[in-house]
């Protein structure tokens, strides 16, 4: 009987703790997030900017005009944000300036 209960205490246990883990994630994704953004400053490289936001996405035309562009529903303590982010490269392939839109969901 003791050794049940101590059983059914560590499976409650196990599954309380990855039940914490799956609710905080959202807040540590990497990728496009509030925080990811402000990160963006002029100078950094495409390379570097896609090891902070990821992959973009390729809208048309966008690479031609030298500009690269992420969205993203991300999460904060707020809850759920829409994020956009078009990085503007200049002729070297650095980030010139960013525009970023967002709004909560």
């Amino acid at each position: 009987m003791v050794k049940r209960w101590r059983w059914w205490l560590m499976v409650v246990g196990v599954a309380g703790t990855a039940l914490a883990v799956y609710a905080l994630l959202p807040w540590m994704q990497q990728g496009v997030t509030l925080a990811n953004v402000q990160r963006i400053v002029p100078g950094l490289t495409r390379e570097e900017v896609e090891t902070i936001l990821g992959p973009p996405n390729y809208p048309a035309d966008l690479w031609r005009k030298k500009q690269v562009f992420w969205d993203a529903d991300a999460y904060s303590l707020g809850g759920r944000w829409y994020i956009s982010i078009t990085v503007h490269f200049d002729a070297d392939g650095r980030v010139d300036r960013t525009q970023v839109t967002s709004w909560p969901r």
